[in-house]
């Protein structure tokens, strides 16, 4: 039986390798009651649903994985996932009752850089704080500590500071899309408004849907009147996410700026039908 076993899941982790994922996730199901239980298997099931995308199966298969063994890796890869699919406060209970101290340094590292980015998303300053001073004890000076420290200076009113904070968050990680975002937010409302429209250009850089980057470079643009500079990042989001009013908004202004009346006719009309569906709804 357990020669068998290995039997089922290698022939499973070759199609994983070849890229053959619909196939391997048929397979799984096929075999999901016989391995319902198996390490290996729940692993595979999880790998292949989040290369589907399938977040909240993989949520699941997860919480399976934990509940077999409740490693500090299963843990934290469950509270990862608990993160994407948005449930942060799950995901913070978890997360803290973890040892940190008995933790490798690579799952340290994770631990700490998911609170801090939960207490971010929860305005959750006290946590932050403590997350921070716990990161200083251990010597955890990465891009997340940095961006945690700009926040909590930016809650005491240390804009300068703040600053400081984040130029160091992307000097350590320059993808870093979040500092890049609330760099042009500070700079914006320091009136630096080059400086801010730059810095929400390197966060579309590495994310072109980033809807909070995105607005306030079209606003900029709108406002300078260098409307073909975010015209074609602002259809690119759109065709993502086509019911975002205040973006379409956007859009039309830059599109009759272009002189694309026709074009800015069609958005509109294509608003208000969907705004007027919405308000039946």
């Amino acid at each position: 039986m357990l020669n068998q076993g290995n039997q089922d899941l290698s022939r499973v982790e070759q199609l994983i390798q070849t890229k053959q994922v619909h196939k391997a996730f048929f397979r799984l199901v096929q075999l999901s009651n016989q391995y319902s239980k198996d390490e290996k298997f729940l692993r595979m099931l999880s790998s292949v649903q989040g290369q589907l995308s399938d977040f909240i199966s993989r949520e699941k298969t997860l919480k399976a994985l934990m509940d077999v063994n409740s490693s500090a890796v299963n843990v934290i890869d469950y509270s990862l996932q608990l993160i994407k699919n948005g449930k942060l406060q799950l995901a913070e209970a978890f997360l803290t009752a973890l040892n940190f101290s008995e933790l490798s340094d690579d799952l340290r590292a994770i631990c700490a850089e998911s609170l801090v980015s939960i207490y971010v998303q929860q305005n959750n300053f006290s946590g932050l704080e403590k997350q921070i001073h716990l990161m200083e004890e251990y010597q955890m000076f990465n891009e997340m500590f940095h961006y945690g420290q700009a926040i909590l200076e930016l809650h005491f009113g240390l804009e300068e500071s703040a600053i400081q904070s984040l130029r160091k968050a992307v000097g350590l990680r320059d993808h870093f899309e979040q500092a890049w975002v609330a760099l042009g937010l500070l700079h914006e409302k320091r009136g630096d408004f080059e400086l801010a429209q730059a810095n929400f250009e390197k966060a579309l850089d590495f994310n072109p849907l980033n809807s909070v980057a995105l607005k306030f470079l079209a606003q900029a643009h709108i406002r300078t009147g260098q409307f073909e500079r975010s015209v074609d990042k602002v259809s690119f989001y759109l065709e993502s996410y086509s019911f975002d009013e205040e973006m379409t908004k956007n859009y039309i202004q830059l599109l009759e700026m272009a002189q694309k009346n026709d074009v800015a006719q069609r958005e509109a009309e294509k608003m208000f039908y969907f705004s007027g569906k919405n308000l039946i709804a």
